[in-house]
């Protein structure tokens, strides 16, 4: 069953959906249909609360009376894997409901659970905690576990709540939980449980999947227990499924300001071995319900949204059965296009398997990255998160080559609008957001489009470099002709300009020659004046002596 290189695609299932052998006979046709890997089975075992789903476990070696009697179980099983699909079922091995049918004082006394008044009761839960120090309790679970292997053929386990088995202090306060021999809050016997159970799996029961429901930030939950990991096989990705619950229950319009959030998950996507999951917990926001619109055509894109870019997004699939009624085409057409394309699965957990492209687009929020298989074969993944169509839209690349479209949310097929690229879209030499090259496509609105990455063949790269130079050759000549013709022209000018000075300057010259003349007739004039002046001042002057000489 171990799936880190293959498809695993789950539906989540409840025990209304798999209560009887009809039931899980119709439920086990449509999961073929729709293409699931697995099911995953809420909580079979035993339990008295009908509004914990399952998760106040009492019984731990027989199914619930809800399903009727050992056998009709084992056929419920059955059904599925006659259909080709795999069994896991969630399992609670981190506490126990407090009902007096059940563990919880099974003779009075503290038998199962922690011997100390202090950790009797989870102060957050109806439950009391395990006592994993103790042999007969380890021993017990860990029995129970191969029980269900080996009489009814499961072939994995989802365990509920794994960070309250890790922590002391898990939902407690100071003075309501016991520090370990090192005065720490970590649970050593619940990780020793953990290693135990995984080595006796590997031992009798080869192959078992483990999947943790572990919510805080412990390290190494999956990986081999030899490598100082708890042993899981994956994990459920709750920072990456509580940031994109947050993100698409948000009006499109104020999607941009929580950007981030779609792109954080990756900062630590290769710290585990993660699975993605829309479960039973998420079935009001994913269904539409919290979706920000009041026409149900918008909600529904929002879901296949949601599905598609989960899909696209490394890691392994979880959907909820009661989630699919209205999309069941899209699904089908999802889960087909998941196992048809290496490049979804194959390196979930290596660095090779994803690229962000574009991240800068968040006023759009619009987004791009690139899946890529062990053969390098790429996916270049374009997700729009508004309910506009973009038309002409242009996009960076990596990589010059052909892009075709082979998955659109949007096809009508899936009840969306129709807004596909029909035939090759060639990439350009148009620089665009820091890429060489780009492309310009139709964008759908709230809808993820998959195009399929071909590099161009020596053939066509020589024809695209020799167009490449004839446009390059054309342009240089155009701009050439354009300086010679602004050369021209500026010639042209200067010309009108020194013909226009020259013309000037003939004028400044005449009129300096007029100037000359006319100073000259008037410097002529001011001798003749002065001279007449000279000879009439030379009167008087005579005149007054010939006066003087009277006098005398």
């Amino acid at each position: 069953c171990k799936r880190e290189n293959k498809t695993l695609s789950i539906c989540e299932l409840s025990i209304d959906d798999y209560k009887d052998v009809k039931s899980a006979k119709d439920n086990a046709k449509k999961i073929k249909e729709l293409g699931f890997d697995f099911v995953e089975l809420m909580p079979p075992c035993e339990y008295v609360n009908n509004n914990t789903s399952g998760y106040e476990t009492i019984g731990y070696f027989a199914p619930s009376s809800r399903i009727g009697q050992p056998v009709d179980f084992m056929n419920i099983v059955n059904e599925f894997h006659k259909n080709g699909i795999g069994v896991l079922m969630d399992i609670n091995l981190a506490f126990m409901g407090k009902d007096k049918t059940g563990l919880s004082e099974f003779d009075g006394a503290y038998v199962y659970e922690i011997a100390d008044a202090r950790l009797d009761k989870h102060p957050e839960l109806n439950t009391a905690e395990f006592d994993y120090a103790s042999p007969q309790v380890r021993q017990f679970l860990i029995s129970s576990v191969l029980m269900w292997v080996e009489k009814y053929h499961i072939d994995g386990f989802r365990i509920d709540e794994v960070a309250s088995m890790l922590y002391l202090d898990y939902g407690r306060q100071p003075g309501e939980w016991i520090p370990n021999i090192y005065g720490e809050n970590i649970n050593l016997a619940a990780i020793d449980f953990l290693h135990t159970l995984r080595a006796v799996l590997d031992k009798k029961c080869v192959g078992t999947i483990l999947v943790a429901e572990e919510s805080s930030a412990w390290p190494k939950v999956t990986g081999s227990v030899k490598n100082g990991c708890l042993g899981f096989d994956y994990k459920w990705n709750y920072g990456w499924k509580n940031n994109f619950i947050s993100f698409m229950e948000k009006d499109p319009l104020f999607r941009k300001g929580e950007y981030g959030k779609l792109t954080y998950s990756m900062l630590y996507n290769y710290s585990e071995n993660y699975m993605l999951m829309l479960s039973h917990e998420e079935f009001n926001s994913i269904k539409g319900d919290k979706m920000p619109s009041a026409k149900k055509e918008d909600k529904l894109a929002n879901v296949r949204l949601a599905y598609a870019f989960m899909y696209m997004h490394p890691g392994k699939k979880l959907l909820n059965m009661s989630q699919l009624s209205e999309v069941e085409a899209f699904v089908k057409g999802l889960n087909e296009f998941y196992k048809n394309n290496d490049a979804l699965f194959e390196l979930d957990y290596e660095p090779d398997g994803f690229e962000w492209v574009d991240t800068s687009l968040a006023e759009e929020t619009v987004m791009t990255f690139i899946r890529r298989d062990s053969a390098g074969k790429e996916l270049f993944v374009v997700a729009n998160f508004t309910p506009v169509v973009r038309e002409e839209y242009r996009l960076g690349v990596s990589k010059a080559g052909k892009y075709t479209e082979v998955f659109n949310s949007d096809s009508i097929s899936f009840g969306g609008q129709g807004n596909i690229n029909e035939g090759v879209v060639k990439s350009e030499r148009v620089e665009f957001n820091g890429k060489d090259e780009s492309i310009v496509i139709t964008l759908p609105p709230l809808a993820i489009t998959v195009f399929e990455y071909e590099p161009y063949t020596l053939i066509e790269l020589e024809e695209i470099q020799i167009r490449h130079e004839a446009t390059m050759a054309k342009r240089k000549a155009e701009e050439e002709s354009h300086i010679a013709q602004e050369l021209k022209l500026k010639a042209e000018e200067e010309a009108r300009q020194a013909q226009e000075a020259a013309k000037l300057a003939q004028e400044a010259a005449l009129a300096a020659v007029k100037a000359k003349e006319s100073a000259e007739k008037k410097a002529l004039l001011a001798q003749k004046a002065s001279i007449k002046i000279e000879q009439e001042m030379q009167k008087k002057l005579e005149k007054l002596a010939k006066l003087k000489q009277k006098e005398e």
